[in-house]
């Protein structure tokens, strides 16, 4: 159906930005010893904080909980 499709299509874009940010992680922590503490932990809690939200936000989706969650994964693309 087209709401699946359309969850199926809002999952795959989050499942992106999930791996963007852990591929950041990764990048993050082997420049560790080139970047200021202060810098690392920043980087790092940021990027923890958007992975946590995105992983919140396909687990709402894959239920199928709030008729706004396809709707939200454009409009937070947009923002970035």
């Amino acid at each position: 159906s087209r709401a699946d499709q359309d969850r199926d299509t809002a999952v795959a874009d989050l499942d992106e930005q999930l791996e963007h940010y852990v591929s950041q992680l990764r990048d993050l922590e082997e420049q560790r010893d080139r970047l200021e503490i202060e810098d690392y932990e920043r980087q790092k809690a940021l990027c923890e904080t958007r992975a946590a939200r995105l992983l919140r936000e396909r687990e709402a989706v894959e239920a199928g909980r709030g008729a706004n969650s396809t709707a939200s994964v454009s409009e937070r693309r947009r923002q970035q």
